[in-house]
């Protein structure tokens, strides 16, 4: 049930914000004619409704004492978003590993499954474009800052590195690299991060590649 409540909830968490990417792109036309504009907004509203009620019921089915389950943890939510990108990496031949310090592995997940998963997925999507023999490294562990202990998360991966001039723009809502897509995994990946009051960027790996480091207050996790 743990499991289950736990991957419903990283799922919707991503729907969710994915609608409101769609529903701040929207085309404002007042025009006659936009009708059918109007029916798809309807439409969206309807979906949107459904998904929070979802939430809510999971959220509720996560805060019952079912079995003794506990929370999902950071751990559990990068085993899992590991496992849900092999296929992907499997196919175009990127090896996948994770190094995941106990202490950080044992935190609660929170709402970062989402930033976890569009991270992995898009370090495969790019890597495959540089290298044959690719590789993406998911990695958690706490660090000591001045102002308290954070949750550091990086996915790293030795394909070209981003390009010092793109290195911003690609937590923006439809960048991609890439012909297919929409572009919009970092963009919920940066959203999520805001609200936990952390900080997430993109730079060169120190030996070279691209490493994507998200760092989160520990208080927001507690």
């Amino acid at each position: 049930m743990t499991r289950l409540t736990h991957d419903l909830s990283g799922l919707l968490d991503g729907s969710l914000r994915w609608m409101s990417i769609v529903e701040r792109q929207w085309p404002d036309v007042e025009a006659p004619e936009s009708a059918e504009l109007e029916r798809t907004r309807e439409q969206l509203r309807t979906v949107r409704g459904a998904l929070e009620r979802m939430v809510e019921l999971i959220a509720h089915a996560k805060g019952a004492p079912i079995d003794g389950a506990s929370a999902p943890t950071v751990g559990e939510a990068i085993d899992h978003a590991l496992d849900v990108v092999r296929p992907l990496a499997s196919d175009v031949g990127v090896e996948l590993a994770a190094d995941i310090a106990r202490d950080a592995g044992a935190l609660p997940m929170g709402p970062l499954y989402s930033v976890i998963l569009n991270g992995l997925r898009n370090a495969v999507e790019s890597v495959t474009l540089h290298r044959r023999d690719a590789r993406v490294v998911a990695r958690a562990a706490i660090e000591d800052t001045p102002t308290g202990g954070v949750l550091a998360l990086e996915i790293v991966d030795n394909g070209g590195g981003p390009p010092s001039q793109e290195r911003e723009g690609v937590f923006s809502p439809g960048y991609t690299t890439r012909g297919h897509g929409r572009g919009h995994g970092l963009a919920i990946a940066r959203e999520i991060v805001a609200e936990l009051n952390g900080e997430i960027t993109l730079e060169s790996g120190d030996a070279g590649g691209a490493t994507l480091r998200v760092r989160i207050p520990l208080e927001e996790l507690s």
